[in-house]
């Protein structure tokens, strides 16, 4: 059985951008999915 395996360099060349005062990178790109999963947002919240 093949056991897949990413590339290494796949987020080498990713655009990033900081995020408030942490300087945190974040993905330039992103769908607001990191928000609606888990205890922390209701459904009402999520849908916005």
């Amino acid at each position: 059985m093949y056991m897949y395996k990413a590339n290494e360099g796949r987020y080498d060349h990713a655009v990033v951008r900081r995020a408030g005062n942490s300087g945190l990178q974040v993905p330039a790109l992103s769908f607001g999915m990191w928000h609606s999963f888990g205890d922390n947002a209701t459904m009402v919240t999520a849908r916005k």
